[in-house]
């Protein structure tokens, strides 16, 4: 009859521990459902070439439209590096071109026409960028930078 018992409550241990994994599983899936990036990529295509001016395009995603505060300033930046080193918030580090994105929903950023042949569009080879929001919330602590995986893009001799 003891073993009887002590099968029984460890039946009951395993429904315990199954239950509370049920409710902790149920009450971590909205945060599941608040993960994925802010924004989505719209272009440039893998490649442009040499001398070009490419349109850096990006929009909010729903994530990003529900997470954005209107309270609390905000903008969406592009950053375009020759190597894939990031800081530690997570961006691109040495910036051949880093600018504001302008709009709503969809943002865009277009690079000036250089002429000086050291200019980044002027010179052939393997660059990535990547956008990102920044966004500090009332006394945030963390970081309030929310940046996309980092892009490649080659700038193809013409």
């Amino acid at each position: 009859m003891h073993q009887a018992a002590h099968r029984l409550g460890g039946r009951r241990s395993i429904g315990a521990v199954i239950l509370s994994t049920a409710l902790l599983l149920a009450a971590a899936a909205p945060a599941f459902a608040d993960s994925g990036p802010l924004l989505s990529v719209l272009a440039p295509t893998s490649s442009v070439a040499k001398g070009s001016t490419p349109t850096f395009k990006v929009q909010l995603t729903k994530r990003g439209h529900a997470f954005i505060n209107e309270e609390a300033p905000w903008a969406v930046f592009v950053v375009v590096s020759r190597r894939k080193d990031r800081d530690g918030d997570g961006i691109l580090k040495n910036p051949v071109f880093l600018s504001k994105m302008n709009g709503d929903s969809t943002f865009t950023a277009t690079p000036a026409n250089r002429s000086y042949p050291a200019y980044w569009l002027r010179q052939p080879g393997t660059y990535y960028w990547q956008s990102y929001v920044i966004q500090c919330k009332p006394n945030a602590t963390a970081d309030c930078k929310h940046e996309i995986a980092p892009r490649t893009l080659k700038v193809r001799k013409n």
